[in-house]
């Protein structure tokens, strides 16, 4: 089975976004990135608790790797519109029973420029039609850009 283009496309973002990093010897967190991490982390799962997928969304996307998306042409609105709608879609036929970030797990990496990011542990519970359940244990890539901290799900780090 085929990823869609657009998924290919953020796919192949995210490797050259992480492709300069260095795991060994990162820096530890200031202060004040570990409090906007928490925040950061508090309001992605604020957002998955009362399904604001735009917001989920508007936390997951870095302004580079949204730049780079619309180089394929249309605009913002348009691609959160489609990402939304396709989330929507989905999530009628699905319900997220648990979802769940353990920052005290997470790795620290950094960028060779000593940008930090972090790969924290995510589980997630969906119940999906006919009442089954799927369990889904992964990472959330949590990266900073422009200053902020955004958290991009990921299956694999």
């Amino acid at each position: 089975m085929s990823l869609p283009a657009k998924w290919r496309g953020l796919c192949a973002v995210l490797l050259l976004v992480l492709a300069p990093i260095q795991s060994l010897g990162a820096r530890e967190l200031t202060t004040a990135e570990q409090t906007a991490l928490a925040e950061a982390v508090g309001r992605f799962n604020g957002y998955m608790a009362t399904q604001d997928w735009q917001g989920m969304l508007a936390a997951s996307l870095p302004p580079r790797i949204m730049d780079d998306l619309l180089k394929s042409g249309g605009t913002k609105e348009q691609l959160i519109k489609a990402t939304v709608d396709a989330i929507e879609a989905t999530m009628a036929k699905a319900q997220i029973q648990e979802f769940a970030m353990d920052l005290t797990k997470a790795e620290k990496r950094e960028h060779a420029d000593g940008t930090p990011y972090l790969l924290i542990p995510t589980d997630t519970v969906i119940l999906v039609e006919g009442g089954d359940k799927i369990a889904v244990r992964a990472h959330t890539l949590g990266m900073m850009d422009a200053g902020q901290w955004y958290l991009v799900r990921v299956s694999d780090p």
